[in-house]
């Protein structure tokens, strides 16, 4: 083998290992980019998400606590429950006891 031979086998390997080596960095930046595009598409996703789930909590929220009874309603108990509810009953009592004269 002369020293030229010897040299273009040198060059050669070079050359591959070079290809080679662009071509594991091309591999790598082609996963990188589908992985950023793939975590881009889940924030995505999960703004969407977050944003349908929050666009009516407060209205929500407001209307389960009051179905729990959480928030009382003022009128029923201060007007209703001490003033007409009491006086229904005494006028309903006193007509049924002038219907039973």
């Amino acid at each position: 083998m002369t020293s030229s031979e010897a040299n273009d086998i040198e060059r050669m390997e070079a050359t591959e290992k070079r290809r080679l080596m662009e071509f594991e960095k091309l591999k790598t930046n082609m996963r990188e980019k589908k992985r950023n595009r793939q975590m881009a598409d889940r924030k995505v996703v999960c703004r969407i998400s977050t944003k349908s789930y929050l666009a009516n909590l407060r209205e929500h929220s407001f209307r389960n606590l009051a179905n729990v009874g959480f928030y009382t309603n003022k009128f029923k108990t201060e007007v209703l429950d001490n003033d007409v509810i009491p006086w229904l009953y005494e006028k309903a009592f006193k007509f049924v006891a002038d219907l039973e004269i």
